[in-house]
C-alpha cells in the first residue's frame, strides 16, 4: 500500500521516516543504482550515500529545540538539506533564537558551511502571516573546502507554502549557445509561386508564400553549442576521464580550463584600448556590467495617449453619400480612360527593378512582414508576379486593404 500510494514515476523510494504528524522521504532517479540506505542517527533525520556523497534530510518540528550536539557529524563529503525551523539572522532572520544559536555553533564547531544567499526568494510564505521566512536549509560539510553547492529558489511551488529548491552539487563547465545567422540568398522563391492568380485579393496568400518560403529555408534561432576557452588539452583530459573516471584527470582538466580563462582575461584586459577603437572598449564594458545602463527619461505624456487623442480628434463627420459620389464618379473617369493615357498602361519590368534596387536593405519589415531584403532576392518569376499584380491594380482599380 505504502509503494503505490508514496510512487512517483522515474523515482524509487530509497529512505523514509514515519511519524503521526510529519515525514521524511528521500527519492533518487531509478538510473542511480550505487545508492544505499544509511541507519537513522537521530529521530528528525534519515540519509542515503549516493557514491561518494552523503545527503541528509533534516526537519526538526518547530516545538522541539536542538539536542546537543544538534546533528551528528558524518567523516566524508556530506550535504544536510530540509526544515531546519530554526530561526537567527545569518538566514534572514531578524532575530535569533535558541534553536539558531544550537545550529550556528554546531556549525562553527564541526566546520560546516550555510550555503545561502540574501538576493535569493525566501524558502517559505506564511499565509497566516503574510510574510516569507527561511527555515529550509542548505548545509555542506567542508572538510576544509567547502562543497561546491549552489542554490537557487524558485518563486513559487503550488498547493504549499514552500517553495523548492535545487541545489547542483560540483563544479558545472558552462556550455554557451552561438547564434548561426541565416542568409536570404537560400530561400527558395518559385515554390508555388504559379499557382496563385496575380490578382489584388490574392496579395495576402503571396505575402504567406513569402514568408512561409523564408521561414522553411532560412536559419533562424539555430544556436551551436561549445565551451569557452575549450582546448585540445582539455578535451584529451575529458576522454581520459571518461574511460577511467579519475578524480585526478577532472583535475587537471578543470585546472587546464581555469588557466585558459585566466589567459583569455589578460589578454582582454590588454587589449581593452579607448584611443583607437572606443567603441569595442564599451561594448565589453557592458557585457562585464561595469558601464552605467541606459535609463529611459520619464517622459510625463506617453506616445499611446498622443495617439489615442489625435484619433479621437482627428475624426469628422463622414457623409456616406458623398463617399458614393466620389467612388461612382471615379469608376465612371477609369471607365472612359483612353488606352493610350499614361495612366493605364502596365509596368514594366525596368521600372520595377528601379523601386527593388531602390528599397534600403537591414530596414524593418512593414505591415506585411516582409522585410525588405526578401524583396531584393525575388526570382524571375515573383517579379513577373508582382508586374501583373501591379498592373492589374491599376486596370481594376481595386487596392487591398494592407
Amino acid at each position: 500500500d505504502q509503494a503505490r500510494r508514496y510512487k512517483i514515476n522515474g523515482y524509487k523510494l530509497v529512505s523514509s521516516l514515519q511519524h503521526p504528524k510529519y515525514g521524511l522521504a528521500i527519492y533518487v532517479r531509478n538510473e542511480f543504482s550505487n545508492c544505499i540506505e544509511l541507519p537513522p542517527t537521530e529521530e528528525t533525520t534519515t540519509s542515503i550515500k549516493l557514491g561518494t556523497l552523503t545527503i541528509v534530510n533534516v526537519y526538526k518540528p518547530p516545538t522541539e529545540s536542538w539536542p546537543k550536539p544538534a546533528l551528528q557529524k558524518l567523516d566524508h563529503s556530506t550535504i544536510y538539506v530540509g526544515d531546519f525551523n530554526s530561526h537567527h539572522t545569518d538566514w534572514g532572520y531578524e532575530v535569533s533564537d535558541a534553536n539558531g544559536e544550537a545550529l550556528t555553533d554546531w556549525m562553527s564547531a564541526q566546520d560546516v558551511h550555510l550555503v545561502f544567499d540574501a538576493k535569493h526568494h525566501a524558502t517559505f510564505r506564511s499565509a497566516r502571516h503574510a510574510r516569507e521566512y527561511n527555515p529550509d536549509l542548505t548545509l555542506v560539510l567542508t572538510d576544509g573546502v567547502p562543497i561546491h553547492a549552489p542554490r537557487h529558489v524558485f518563486p513559487v511551488f503550488p498547493h504549499s507554502q514552500h517553495k523548492p529548491v535545487i541545489i547542483h552539487v560540483g563544479i558545472e563547465i558552462p556550455v554557451m549557445a552561438e547564434r548561426q545567422r541565416g542568409t536570404v540568398l537560400k530561400a527558395r522563391w518559385k515554390k508555388q509561386i504559379s499557382r496563385i492568380p496575380p490578382t489584388p485579393k490574392n496579395s495576402d496568400r503571396f505575402v504567406a508564400l513569402l514568408i512561409s518560403a523564408g521561414k522553411n529555408n532560412i536559419l533562424r534561432g539555430h544556436r551551436k553549442g561549445y565551451i569557452p576557452c575549450w582546448t585540445p588539452n582539455c578535451e584529451n583530459l575529458l576522454r581520459q576521464y571518461e574511460q577511467s573516471e579519475d578524480p585526478a584527470a577532472a583535475s587537471a582538466l578543470l585546472d587546464a580550463l581555469d588557466a585558459a580563462r585566466c589567459q583569455r582575461w589578460i589578454e582582454c584586459m590588454e587589449s581593452l584600448d579607448f584611443t583607437h577603437s572606443s567603441r569595442r572598449a564599451w561594448v565589453l564594458l557592458r557585457k562585464l556590467g561595469a558601464a552605467n545602463p541606459v535609463v529611459a527619461p520619464d517622459v510625463k505624456v506617453k506616445p499611446d495617449a498622443i495617439a489615442a487623442y489625435l484619433v479621437a480628434n482627428s475624426k469628422g463627420p463622414l457623409n456616406k453619400q458623398y463617399k458614393q459620389e466620389v467612388k461612382r464618379q471615379l469608376r465612371k473617369v477609369m471607365t472612359a480612360c483612353p488606352e493610350s493615357s499614361a495612366l493605364s498602361t502596365h509596368f514594366s519590368s525596368e521600372e520595377l527593378a528601379t523601386t527593388l534596387t531602390a528599397t534600403k536593405k537591414g530596414k524593418a519589415a512593414g505591415k506585411d512582414g516582409i522585410p525588405p531584403d526578401f524583396l531584393h532576392h525575388l526570382g524571375p518569376r515573383a517579379r513577373k508576379w508582382l508586374l501583373e499584380f501591379f498592373s492589374g491594380v491599376m486596370d481594376t482599380g481595386v487596392i487591398p486593404r494592407i
